[in-house]
């Protein structure tokens, strides 16, 4: 083999997941140039080793000794190329090789001693979604002598007079991030940081270090503020430390928690950057969105449009100026490139414009945008720009294109990837829609225009979300012309729904058709969205439905029963009885309905029941033991009722000091009839009703008379 004029080094272990697809990347650069791949393979034992024997050159195995720069160290020894390339097994050259090609090939100064190539981390797993650029120093010239230093996150560290070079067209895509679990994270992160606290003791100065402890910190909040915090202090102290390459991303950071957080130090450490900052690439493009979503969320419109503004201009720095950009930031990659990031700024700035009054202008830039295609940041953030626009004709017409094909499922199949990813977008904007339907401003100024109508923007959509919109200002005729036209009730808000019930229409079938899974959620939804005071309305409602033509319908009677159990207060008796005995009627004929009753002879059986259902049982048991003149037996059903289901303490010391009413025996209350026609007859205070209180008969019947 003629010598290598570029070596490739792996160190690999259990990497069985991507290594494959990794080195078949790899294949057209070790065509195109005289290559050596050399793996290191420090305790695989997924299969990880098998797969690198059928492309490496030289593998072998080393012992993992918790320190990266030797195991690195240990693949450079057995190099023999004029450059040297590293690479991860999650790593993925894009086959883009004219520019590598060129500078292996070329001649270079002797100080040229390090090119960096570009990683591209996707958080998808489809790497077809949004992802950081970042530029990695991977290749060196080995006839630098050079080593790799520190324990973790090693680098080479280059003489004053090194020269560098970026290659801004040799790309390595990176899903490393996104096939991480939370698990995973944070049990890599707890390795990395044990190493970085480490590196840092000795060093407490290294703002490379300090940066790569806020990176790896997130996982322990107090400790990743104090790495922020410790930063901010260096920096408003010798402010020229916060432009150097790892300065910029640490301040950087410190903002972004501090805005987003919306902690007490973002608007200091702002005027701070403002003053030190603005030449730097990661003010100019990440500070400034994060500035605009701050401003925004205060309200302060006019300074949050002022940020927006700014961060397009850093866009446009960014794309004239690229590879000085990259060379600028490469300790790091910038957040907010995406065109995921562009697209929600696009509509941060429209709502402020509509805020201003200017909604010609906002509608100029939201009416391109294609809603279908934007991820759910930026489709919030289009759906609060459109809110201020709800009584605009166009806005109304535009929502009507846009929203049909988002909210309409295909029939493929479930296992279909892109149907999944469809179905699972659909959700989260159906979530969205509800929210932007229902949400009451927090701020008073707007609650007038909330009870004029939210759901407005959605009138001209021509499905379900139209019709229930349509719904909120119909009268009880055209209600009922709606309702009937409604097949998916995934597309009606609660509120829509709510709605019908004030107007006392009976909802359709199509609604009960649902899953025992939807009728709970909504049963549950109607009641915590209003006040206690609602409940009254439902309980009038119920009478307008015809609740026993169907079992799905009884059912969702019942749980709407349950939910407002839940939601009383209990401070209106009236009311209060009136649900009780609701209650206590249905579960006389549920539980035998949907249990068997056979199973139900057995009071030691109902623990395995659901807690509701076993409070209504010993409810419906302490009732009969109530009625019997059992008192003891209707108090030891109470405190098993209240073990089975403790959330309903309150409806339990309800019915101890209200317990239902008896049944009446027919001559005694004929009797009481009786008695009553004689009172009749005397003023109160006449000493024949005084008399006749004092008699047998009057005893037995006095509390029917009460």
């Amino acid at each position: 083999m003629e010598k290598p004029l570029l070596s490739i080094g792996m160190i690999v272990k259990d990497e069985i997941r991507c290594i494959e697809k990794c080195l078949q990347a790899l294949q057209p650069l070790r065509e195109a140039v005289p290559c050596e791949l050399v793996i290191a393979d420090t305790g695989s034992t997924d299969g990880t080793r098998e797969v690198a024997e059928r492309y490496a050159d030289i593998l072998f195995d080393f012992p993992w000794t918790g320190d990266f720069s030797e195991a690195r160290n240990a693949v450079m020894d057995r190099c023999s190329g004029k450059w040297y390339l590293t690479v991860d097994a999650d790593e993925y050259l894009v086959p883009n090789l004219r520019e590598l090609r060129e500078f292996l090939w070329a001649k270079h100064p002797k100080n040229l001693l390090l090119a960096f190539v570009i990683q591209r981390s996707y958080t998808t797993r489809e790497m077809d979604g949004r992802y950081m650029d970042f530029p990695a120093p991977r290749m060196l010239r080995m006839d630098s002598g050079l080593r790799y230093q520190g324990s973790i996150h090693e680098s080479w560290v280059l003489p004053a007079d090194a020269d560098t070079k970026i290659l801004g067209k040799t790309i390595f895509d990176h899903d490393g991030y996104a096939f991480q679990t939370p698990e995973q994270s944070k049990k890599k992160a707890e390795r990395n940081m044990k190493l970085l606290r480490a590196e840092l003791e000795k060093n407490p100065g290294d703002l490379r270090r300090l940066n790569q402890c806020v990176e790896s910190s997130g996982a322990f909040p107090q400790e990743h503020m104090s790495y922020l915090q410790r930063a901010m202090d260096g920096f408003m102290a010798q402010p020229e430390l916060a432009m150097s390459h790892y300065g910029q991303p640490l301040y950087r950071a410190a903002l972004q928690k501090a805005l987003l957080g919306d902690l007490p130090q973002a608007r200091t450490w702002l005027a701070w950057g403002e003053e030190h900052m603005v030449r730097s690439i990661f003010f100019q493009v990440d500070v400034t969105f994060s500035a605009a979503l701050y401003f925004q969320k205060k309200q302060e419109y006019d300074t949050a449009l002022s940020w927006a503004e700014r961060y397009f201009k850093g866009q446009e720095t960014w794309s004239r100026q690229r590879i000085a950009m990259l060379r600028e930031s490469r300790a790091s990659g910038l957040h907010f490139l995406a065109e995921e990031d562009r697209q929600r700024m696009l509509c941060v700035k429209a709502e402020c414009l509509a805020r201003q009054g200017r909604e010609d202008e906002a509608l100029e830039m939201l009416l391109p945008l294609d809603a279908a295609k934007l991820e759910l940041a930026a489709s919030y953030s289009y759906f609060q720009a459109m809110d201020c626009l709800r009584d605009n004709p166009q806005a109304q017409e535009r929502m009507g294109q846009v929203l049909p094909p988002i909210l309409t499922l295909s029939e493929e199949e479930e296992d279909d990837k892109a149907e999944k990813r469809r179905r699972e977008k659909r959700n989260n904007w159906l979530l969205m829609l509800n929210d932007r339907f229902r949400e009451k401003p927090e701020d008073e100024d707007e609650e007038r225009r909330w009870l004029e109508g939210r759901w407005r923007l959605f009138r001209e959509v021509p499905c379900e979300l139209g019709w229930a919109a349509r719904l909120m200002d119909a009268d009880a005729e055209e209600g009922r012309v709606l309702l009937e036209r409604i097949k998916d009730w995934t597309q009606v808000p609660l509120l829509a729904i709510q709605h019908a019930v004030e107007l006392g229409l009976p909802l359709p079938d199509s609604f009960f058709r649902r899953s025992a899974q939807d009728n709970r959620d909504t049963a549950a939804g109607l009641v915590d969205a209003k006040k206690p005071e609602f409940i009254d309305t439902l309980l009038d409602w119920m009478g307008c439905c015809d609740f026993t033509a169907s079992m799905s319908r009884f059912q969702f009677q019942f749980e709407l029963t349950m939910a407002a159990l839940r939601a009383e207060d209990w401070k209106d008796d009236q009311r209060a009885r009136r649900l009780c005995a609701l209650f206590l009627s249905l579960a006389a004929d549920y539980m035998p309905n949907y249990y068997n009753s056979a199973l139900l002879e057995s009071e030691e059986d109902w623990n395995a029941l659901p807690g509701m259902h076993q409070f209504a049982l010993l409810l419906l048991k302490g009732r009969s033991a109530w009625e019997n003149g059992d008192e003891l037996g209707w108090v030891r059903a109470l405190r098993k009722a209240l073990k089975a289901a403790p959330a309903m303490k309150k409806m339990v010391e309800f019915l101890q000091k209200n317990p239902p009413a008896r049944p009446v025996d027919p001559q005694l209350r004929e009797l009481a009839a009786k008695v009553r026609a004689i009172l009749d007859q005397y003023a109160p205070d006449d000493p024949a009703v005084a008399a006749l209180k004092q008699s047998e008969a009057y005893q037995k019947v006095a509390h029917l008379l009460e």
